[in-house]
């Protein structure tokens, strides 16, 4: 019997949002959302820098421009009604965010659904009780510093 590798965690998802702004518009439309690579989370602090054009702002502001750079990123394919230099809606971007973050906490929790486990492709509720042993904290013990000797 052959042990199969387990399968490739999703790297893109597709979803869809619906979302009624402050004057009663509504905005519908599907977001490819690609798990950031370690280059996507440099090109994420890199927009987040040029968003706030490498001057130091308030929190709100970091916090926002984090999000704007994020999703930016993050988001592949956009409805074409988004424009990221012109969105003036902080409820859209919330709302989007929000299921970007729910996309990334399923992945982190292994709920997607091409995720690994004992099978390839195993249903999280297969591999729930499944435990991994877990590596030693401390392998040897720890000679003290120089200046401690």
């Amino acid at each position: 019997m052959s042990e199969r590798e387990p399968a490739e965690p999703v790297r893109e998802q597709r979803f869809s949002i619906s979302h009624q702004d402050r004057q009663g518009r509504t905005r519908e439309g599907v977001f490819l959302y690609r798990r950031p690579s370690l280059r996507d989370l440099l090109r994420i602090e890199a927009e987040r820098a040029r968003l706030c054009e490498g001057q130091p702002v308030d929190r709100e502001f970091q916090v926002l421009a984090s999000m704007l750079a994020r999703l930016k990123v993050v988001l592949r394919e956009v409805p074409t009604w988004l424009r990221w230099d012109e969105v003036e809606d902080l409820g859209l971007l919330t709302r989007i965010s929000e299921e970007v973050d729910r996309l990334e906490g399923d992945w982190f929790r292994g709920d997607d659904a091409g995720g690994g486990g004992a099978t390839a492709g195993a249903r999280t509720s297969e591999r729930a009780d499944a435990a991994l042993p877990a590596a030693a904290l401390v392998g040897a013990e720890v000679r003290p510093s120089a200046h401690q000797r």
